[in-house]
């Protein structure tokens, strides 16, 4: 039983940094992920027209229809 313990204590030192380096990485990716932009998409709403900021601006069409 201590031969597979001790194997397993030489692979883990083996790979020490490794698995260091995932760790590191997962947790980036994790801060990531909980603090990404939540933007939420209004469809019809966003109009970037000059029709409609002259209409904004002024209270009527300035240019036709």
């Amino acid at each position: 039983m201590s031969e597979i313990l001790e194997a397993i204590k030489q692979f883990v030192v083996f790979v020490q940094e490794d698995l260091i380096s995932l760790a590191i990485t997962l947790v980036g990716a994790l801060l990531f992920y909980l603090f990404r932009a939540k933007v939420k998409l209004i469809y019809g709403r966003a109009n970037n027209s000059l029709k409609e900021r002259l209409i904004n601006a002024f209270g009527f069409a300035a240019v036709p229809a």
